[in-house]
């Protein structure tokens, strides 16, 4: 949430920060001061006004002292408002707000309870609110939270309905539950899911009711007094597409994120949500503007549900004004998404059009991934030793390459303590650096590269590079990491959107590293719900038709299906025009290629290839156009 804070200025040079720190002539100033009156924007969702510092440089040998923002007086709890004291946000969409609990200077809450509500002001229409888990350090907008340092916070959550309100109750009772803060937190965040039966202009009033606490979670009281309720207008605000950034800050809301604009802060967040990394709730407005591909049309807005590789150079290709076609979406009658082309900082054009966001085609076949990211195992690894993990790209058959990201996970085996910094990478000959890395916790970075970064092309192999980090001091033997490959995705144009597939690898420490596995990790979780699962491992024969999995998984085949396997038809001689000919049929698999060979000798005879066949998910057959009467024998494989 935000707010447009109104100070008196002593001259125009005033500049101020909002970390506590002495502002300079580098700090942001405050503009459009007028009649000594100006402006702050104020949104930072990990500091309160207490962090705030406004001083006067006219010259700097005339400097004010640097003026603070204060504590609160009194103990507050209740949704702060906005730029505006309400909160718009348009029909039949969901909207996040927080639950905030403002202390005096030398306060601090250990346990809690209070009651949320709401309700409509001037419609029968209701909307349900739910809680929504805090993660500080990974969500989209990171929070300060009601937990004790070095624990996660618990409370009870119970919903309940009175007449047309809607409610829910917090409990956070005893020392047990791990609360304990001072200054401020977020104590809930709420979900609010707008009625699809709304209309523009209809009002709700969310309240905050009978709030109470203790600082040491038995018996000491802490007045806490309810903020004035927050009042939700229905609005149907449009956004920009791909529009996320603000330098004022941001929310979730239709309203609260976006500039009108489109530039590096704006790709910056949709790679990192692509990566994995502050993924706003699938739910929200700015998740929606993150997703820009495939690209909205007059007949459909664009989107899928996701955000991938492919949503971000969409981004960047606009930012960079190469692809000159804006969109702006918002919320209609009914609760339909709409679109309609705009102008980057300009007002929007009027036309608009029903959204009827298309379905991905489900594929036929059972598994089918155009390329697959790896990564190799290491043993013997001494502590404190620097280790290197290589990386390559596997493509399948007709697909290639040109641009991609994934995101390195080193995560702890046996008790191995974690690792203290962001595993980095380094390129092999020839490869680009990453265009965009980005780790915002240690043993984590993500990577990313713009399309025309590589030229990989179909059924080819590519060592990406190594992935390097240094293993801690106190590791002992028997220890290991994992390194995963998450949120890998890539394309080789700007219209193709590619599935990806990866291997983890294990760093072993003073022992062996175990044997690769064959079957990738996505593979495993698809057919048997983790990678751990005995029935996943590559010998295993779930299905009992003969074929271990790691045969089903380079065949394409369904692993948890005797009847789906790689099998040679053959129909017999056929004539055709007078010529005789062998009439061969299997079922292919896309991304596989195949070879037939025949032999007139099983007991070492030679083999010739009759034919070399590009899989596409369908049966296909291939004819010996010269079969002798001689005996022949024909063999199927799958070419690497």
């Amino acid at each position: 949430m935000g707010q447009l804070l109104r100070i008196t200025c002593p001259g125009t040079n005033v500049f101020y920060t909002m970390d506590g720190t002495e502002p300079t002539t580098n700090s942001t100033p405050v503009e459009n001061i007028i009649a000594n009156i100006g402006y702050i924007p104020w949104f930072n969702s990990t500091n309160d006004l207490s962090s705030l510092r406004v001083k006067a440089i006219v010259p700097v040998t005339n400097s004010t002292v640097a003026a603070a923002g204060q504590p609160v007086p009194a103990a507050t709890i209740g949704v702060p408002p906005g730029f505006t004291p309400e909160m718009r946000a348009g029909v039949g969409s969901t909207i996040v707000l927080p639950v905030v609990c403002n202390l005096p200077f030398n306060q601090q809450i250990e346990s809690y309870q209070f009651r949320v509500e709401i309700a409509p002001l001037n419609n029968p229409n209701t909307p349900v609110i739910l809680p929504l888990s805090i993660i500080p350090d990974h969500d989209f907008v990171p929070l300060i939270t009601a937990a004790q340092t070095g624990f996660a916070a618990s409370n009870t959550v119970a919903a309940y309905t009175a007449g047309h309100t809607n409610g829910l109750t917090f409990v956070a009772v005893g020392s047990g539950t791990h609360v304990l803060f001072q200054g401020y937190a977020v104590v809930a965040l709420l979900e609010v899911q707008l009625p699809y039966t709304a209309n523009e202009g209809d009002t709700y009033a969310l309240n905050v009711l009978y709030p109470s606490a203790t600082s040491d979670g038995y018996n000491t009281p802490v007045p806490l007094a309810a903020m004035p309720p927050m009042t939700i207008v229905v609005t149907n605000l449009p956004y920009t597409v791909g529009d996320s950034a603000s330098p004022y800050g941001y929310w979730y809301n239709a309203g609260t994120f976006g500039n009108g604009n489109l530039d590096n802060a704006d790709v910056n967040q949709a790679f990192y949500a692509a990566s994995g990394l502050r993924v706003p709730y699938p739910f929200t407005d700015v998740y929606d503007a993150m997703d820009a591909f495939p690209p909205d049309t007059p007949r459909s807005v664009g989107g899928d549900g996701q955000i991938r590789f492919l949503d971000w150079m969409t981004i960047l290709q606009r930012s960079l004004r190469l692809d000159p076609s804006n969109w702006a979406r918002g919320w209609s009658a009914g609760g339909d998404l709409i679109d309609f082309s705009t102008n980057l900082i300009a007002p929007r054009a009027q036309e608009a059009s029903v959204a009827n966001v298309t379905a991905q085609p489900s594929q036929p076949w059972p598994w089918y991934r155009q390329v697959l990211l790896g990564a190799g195992s290491v043993g013997n690894v001494s502590p404190n030793a620097t280790v290197n993990v290589p990386i390559y790209i596997q493509l399948a058959e007709n697909s290639s390459l040109s641009g991609l990201q994934f995101r390195a996970v080193v995560t702890p085996q046996n008790d191995a303590p974690a690792i203290t910094a962001p595993p980095q990478l380094a390129t092999a000959a020839g490869v680009a650096n990453p265009l965009l890395t980005q780790s915002f916790k240690n043993g984590e970075t993500a990577f990313g590269w713009s399309l025309g970064s590589f030229n990989y092309l179909s059924r080819s192999s590519n060592f990406l590079g190594w992935l390097t980090f240094t293993v801690p001091t106190n590791a002992v033997t028997g220890q290991s990491y994992q390194v995963s490959l998450l949120n890998a995705d890539g394309a080789p144009n700007l219209t193709d959107q590619y599935d990806f597939e990866t291997r983890s690898a294990t760093v072993a420490v003073n022992a062996a590293a175990p044997p690769a596995t064959i079957c990738s990790d996505e593979w495993k979780i698809h057919f048997f719900g983790s990678t751990t699962n005995p029935a996943a491992a590559d010998n295993a024969d779930p299905d009992g038709d003969g074929i271990p999995n790691w045969m089903e998984f380079l065949a394409g085949t369904d692993p948890t299906n005797p009847q789906s396997k790689l099998q040679l038809a053959c129909n017999g001689y056929a004539t055709t025009k007078g010529q005789t000919h062998m009439q061969l049929n299997w079922l292919t698999a896309p991304g596989h290629a195949y070879a037939i060979q025949w032999s007139t000798n099983l007991a070492g005879g030679a083999w010739q290839t009759l034919a070399s066949v590009a899989g596409t998910g369908f049966a296909t057959n291939c004819a010996d156009l010269n079969p002798s009467t001689a005996t022949r024998y024909y063999r199927l494989f799958v070419t690497p």
